[in-house]
């Protein structure tokens, strides 16, 4: 007991290296943030990335009127400009420090450093957009060399109908941005004669989307990351890996080996519950981890097990027997990482909605949630196909 023990807590340890690693590869997605004073910036920011970034991050200067926020553990680099005003030497030395910044990050030629967006914001309740500010954007969007794609966030958008109205003003317009998007960052109490009403948030998903779209690959998993809006993004983007890395197995349970010596497989579940952590971007302890990998080798066994004595007769017919067994091995592997990874997703998934509490679940419970999510998934199993 004491050497399986030893064997869990060292994949736990593995897996939190490979976690580490991943997070190093995903690099970071840089934004600027600009607009008028007021427009919401900052409940903007805290309502779309994790952890409050705006109000727990750590800010610091890197222009005269730019200031850097990050934290620690949080793929993303905001770029928060002092407040737009339009007119005056103010909004000229805001517009300088932009492309100055821009600049200093395209020279680095390092690509986790480089501007991949810019949301500029404006107050929706100002029902319109002034001149200057649509050259100033113009100007922006349309910058030599710099290619920064810039959409525009309708911010405050109590009436989705007067938020509608002004997109479709900005788009005919035609100015050179990537998107146009109403949103309301925050519930609003609104008084209707005697009865108070609440608009609910909106549109930060779509804000997000936009987003993905039009940034780099390779920004584009620390993005899915440090955004907390659009948890089905996450479990989406993990899937896209859950594939290829059922493929793997399926290969690897195709060549013979003991079925008993299943829980070999691990060395790939390892990988890829690190790469699925990593785009769910939640903080995985190493109790939280040896409770996965106990889930994984208490599944494994029962999973394995149960096939071994009909996939060692059928090996024992000439020819045609191997190759059954082997597709059956095969088959029985890739359905217990699909079923796996399905499941991770899923415990993830309720992690992230904060509708599963870590801290208030033992680690038996937590084991069990696993498990119980596991055997339902591998019920149903359906596989990829394999390219």
């Amino acid at each position: 007991m004491a050497m399986i023990m030893d064997d869990i807590f060292g994949y736990a340890k593995d897996i939190r290296s490979r976690i580490a690693e991943e997070e190093k590869r995903m690099g970071h997605f840089n934004i600027i943030v600009t607009g008028k004073t007021g427009v919401g910036k900052s409940t903007l920011l805290n309502a779309v990335f994790r952890e409050g970034i705006a109000v727990t991050g750590i800010g610091r200067p890197v222009t005269r009127r730019t200031r850097m926020i990050e934290k620690q553990g949080v793929p993303l680099r905001i770029f928060d400009t002092k407040g737009l005003e339009l007119g005056g030497t103010a909004q000229e030395a805001v517009k300088a420090d932009i492309f100055e910044l821009i600049d200093w990050q395209l020279k680095t030629k390092d690509p986790d450093k480089f501007i991949h967006a810019i949301w500029y914001c404006i107050n929706t309740t100002s029902d319109r957009i002034e001149e200057e500010e649509i050259r100033w954007i113009n100007e922006l969007a349309t910058k030599n060399g710099h290619d920064v794609p810039v959409i525009i966030a309708l911010t405050k958008t109590i009436s989705r109908k007067k938020g509608l109205a002004l997109k479709s003003q900005i788009e005919n317009m035609n100015i050179n941005v990537r998107g146009v998007v109403p949103l309301l960052a925050s519930p609003y109490e609104v008084d209707i004669g005697d009865e108070v009403k609440t608009v609910q948030p909106f549109g930060l998903t779509e804000l997000v989307g936009v987003t993905l779209q039009v940034v780099p690959e390779s920004a584009a998993n620390a993005l899915i990351n440090a955004q907390n809006v659009d948890i089905g993004l996450k479990g989406k983007r993990a899937r896209k890996w859950l594939a290829g890395f059922a493929g793997t197995n399926f290969a690897a349970g195709f060549t013979p080996f003991p079925i008993a010596d299943a829980p070999i497989l691990i060395t790939t579940e390892i990988t890829m519950l690190a790469k699925m952590t990593t785009i769910f971007g939640i903080d995985m302890d190493k109790g939280m981890l040896a409770a996965v990998v106990s889930a994984i080798v208490g599944c494994s066994g029962a999973t394995f097990g149960g096939r071994a004595a009909a996939v060692n007769l059928i090996k024992l017919i000439p020819g045609a027997g191997t190759v059954a067994g082997g597709l059956i091995n095969g088959a029985t592997a890739a359905a217990f990482t699909v079923a796996l990874g399905e499941a991770y997703i899923a415990v993830m998934t309720r992690i992230a909605r904060g509708e599963l509490k870590r801290e208030q679940m033992s680690e038996q419970q937590f084991i069990g949630e696993i498990k119980d999510i596991f055997m339902e998934k591998f019920t149903h199993a359906k596989l990829p196909v394999f390219s």
